[in-house]
């Protein structure tokens, strides 16, 4: 009896209590079902599935066009707050540093060029593309790669060279006439305004041979 008295004068209590506890459950739930981790996940499933694997596999084929197959990269993915970013990783490494850290100035910027047209794979437009000094720090054998890729991607989309690099310029020149891709090379210089003042000749000074220097005399 006083256990049922006891239960009768504080029922609007206990009430109360049960309310605040399912109330307190709703909103677990509602948490949980705000989580991005489920989102994250299956994000990742599905960016293996459609991305990563197809990514991964371009930077592979550019690796071998550019000349650096020989190094072993791991294209790691991580998803954070539902965002997904990619990573290259040294295969097979047990130094966790960045691969800027581990490789040489010419195999980072050979590698990063390969990265940058893997990507432009994975979009469908064939936008123009700028590219500033791609060959700085490039071996001979590189250089060519880089010369001959180029050309190659000129064939279906706009591509914008800057170079100082006379031989590499050469060597897009002798590519561009051999697979037949129109080319136009023009020369920068300081002029009466200044610096980045298009010279309307074309071809610098010294790429030109003594017929083309005997025409600009003339």
């Amino acid at each position: 009896m006083s256990g049922r008295k006891a239960l009768h004068d504080n029922k609007e209590e206990l009430l109360r209590r049960i309310r605040i506890y399912a109330n307190l459950g709703k909103l677990d739930k509602c948490m949980k079902g705000c989580a991005t981790k489920s989102i994250s996940d299956q994000g990742g499933k599905l960016l293996k599935t459609h991305i990563t694997d197809t990514f991964a596999e371009a930077i592979k084929d550019e690796k071998t066009l550019l000349g650096v197959q020989n190094i072993p990269l791991l294209l790691a993915d991580r998803t954070a707050k539902a965002v997904v970013q990619h990573r290259l990783r040294l295969d097979g490494a047990t130094l966790s540093a960045d691969t800027s850290a581990v490789l040489s100035e010419g195999e980072h910027r050979a590698v990063a060029l390969a990265v940058f047209l893997a990507e432009l794979k994975m979009y469908a437009g064939l936008d123009a593309i700028i590219i500033d000094d791609p060959v700085s720090s490039l071996d001979h054998q590189r250089r060519n790669n880089v010369a001959r890729r180029l050309v190659g991607e000129a064939k279906i989309r706009q591509v914008v060279v800057f170079t100082h690099d006379l031989v590499f310029a050469s060597e897009v020149g002798f590519y561009a006439a051999k697979e037949q891709v129109p080319l136009k090379v023009s020369g920068i210089h300081r002029g009466a305004k200044g610096f980045g003042t298009l010279d309307p000749d074309g071809h610098p000074w010294l790429t030109r041979n003594l017929g083309g220097r005997s025409q600009w005399l003339e």
